[in-house]
């Protein structure tokens, strides 16, 4: 029986340590976006990366184009398929 009891609370313990980890980090990042400095490194960090992206679709051939689309759109959880 302790089996089966084991076997129902897995569910259920797995749900609370996802929770306590997002509840850890959000505070870590919390407090990290209260110091100023970080902050700006973050946000240039975030506008590089975006602005890369953006330059390499721009310069990409309509072939590889729509495979950088196509690879996207896999990994997105909101894509149809």
């Amino acid at each position: 029986m302790n089996f089966l009891k084991a076997w129902f609370e897995a569910p259920f313990r797995l749900v609370l340590l996802v929770m306590d980890i997002y509840k850890a980090n959000t505070g870590r990042v919390a407090k990290l976006m209260g110091h100023g400095k970080a902050r700006r490194v973050l946000n240039a960090a975030i506008l590089i990366t975006v602005a890369s992206w953006l330059v390499i679709f721009v310069f990409l051939g309509d072939e590889h184009r729509r495979d950088l689309t196509n690879a996207v759109r896999e990994l997105s959880p909101f894509s149809d398929e």
